[in-house]
């Protein structure tokens, strides 16, 4: 991970991508720190969850640290979903991990932006028939899109998580969005 201090203004989450580049600009108010998972670096060593999302910024906010966990995707599909919240909960872990090893306090609330040219989540999008699976002991449906349509999360302890979506041009592959 590479960290960065904003006094505000804008922050940049960048993926580079095999067409290029992909470009989320958020823009932020006050302080803030920028946590990015730096390309094919591995995440802090002993944490479990090995995927990680491609950034986190924390912001301070009424006397708390809210965590902004980010992942930009292409095509965003049943299983990139899937995925991405496995991302979303490594990023979670690893700054709770960073946080820890710095003495510094744990994030008050979490929230998720996911970034991406194009969404195919209907739900007749189904390409891997395991994704309409019963999970054993649980009612859910492993490919459930519940999270998705109600955009609100539950990961790594925290529940009611927000989801913002955030759609970038495809063919400039940017997209701006707010940390408020």
């Amino acid at each position: 991970m590479w960290l960065e201090l904003s006094q505000g203004g804008e922050i940049s989450v960048i993926e580079q991508t095999t067409g290029g580049e992909a470009k989320v600009t958020f823009s932020c108010e006050t302080a803030a720190l920028h946590l990015k998972h730096l390309d094919n670096q591995p995440p802090i060593a002993w944490v479990r969850n090995r995927k990680c999302a491609d950034a986190a910024i924390l912001v301070e906010e009424g006397g708390g640290i809210r965590l902004h966990v980010v992942e930009l995707k292409s095509k965003l599909t049943r299983k990139e979903w899937l995925s991405a919240k496995l991302q979303f909960e490594g990023m979670i872990a690893n700054v709770i991990a960073a946080l820890a090893i710095m003495e510094g306090p744990k994030p008050t609330s979490v929230v998720c932006h996911i970034s991406y040219t194009s969404a195919v989540l209907g739900p007749g999008e189904v390409a891997d028939p395991i994704l309409l699976k019963m999970k054993v002991g649980g009612g859910a449906v492993v490919g459930d899109l519940s999270d998705w349509e109600e955009e609100k999360l539950s990961l790594f302890g925290f529940s009611g998580v927000p989801l913002r979506k955030i759609p970038r041009d495809p063919a400039t592959g940017q997209a701006s969005s707010t940390l408020a």
